[in-house]
């Protein structure tokens, strides 16, 4: 559990000085119990504000990127890798990988944000970040700090009924110097209108 802890206050930490252009690293904090006292409240038809997940802003300035997405960061949890959901049979369990999307999806809906955000990192290899492929569209279109010359991987799955999502994963520092905060500072100024957060419909805007 500590490890997990410590890798949840260091990605706090980064994402703090990369929203801040490095001259804050306390813009951001681990959510309290990393989201369970949102998750208890939930079940009893309770909203928590800025506790679902695992990340929450401890200063306002921050507050935009967690209204667009809910964070969930997992560390180790053993050899998991994204080729589970791809190879496993049709009697096999649901793997870690589809656990941890499954998880910050139900967050997701409960915080009312855009869309997830999964950061994750295995033993011994470097973090790397799942979010959906439009928005990794949406920001090479118009927010990219850099040409996206990185490796990543892209996959679809299910995420209700016939509904599908694509997600792309890329590692995680790649993503911060790729990505311009200014990215979800804008989509919260939208937010402010009412959407509609169904699967369906969940993308903002339709990526040229």
């Amino acid at each position: 559990m500590a490890k997990g802890s410590d890798f949840e206050r260091q990605i706090a930490k980064t994402l703090s000085l990369w929203w801040t252009d490095c001259q804050r690293d306390d813009v951001f904090w681990r959510t309290q119990t990393s989201g369970a006292r949102a998750t208890t409240r939930s079940k009893r038809g309770q909203q928590t504000f800025g506790q679902y997940g695992d990340i929450q802003a401890v200063d306002p300035v921050g507050q935009p990127l967690l209204d667009c997405c809910t964070i969930e960061i997992k560390r180790g949890y053993g050899k998991w890798s994204i080729l589970d959901i791809v190879d496993k049979g049709p009697h096999n369990a649901d793997q870690p990988f589809e656990k941890f999307l499954d998880q910050v999806e139900e967050d997701r809906v409960k915080a009312n944000t855009y869309f997830v955000m999964l950061i994750g990192r295995r033993d011994k290899r470097k973090a790397v970040v799942c979010l959906p492929r439009w928005v990794f569209e949406d920001i090479n279109s118009s927010y990219a700090k850099t040409p996206a010359l990185f490796d990543h991987i892209v996959f679809m799955r299910r995420i209700g009924g016939p509904h599908q999502e694509e997600y792309i994963i890329l590692q995680f520092q790649a993503f911060l110097d790729w990505c311009a905060p200014e990215y979800f500072e804008d989509m919260a100024r939208e937010k402010k209108v009412e959407v509609d957060l169904s699967p369906k419909k969940r993308r903002r805007s339709t990526p040229k």
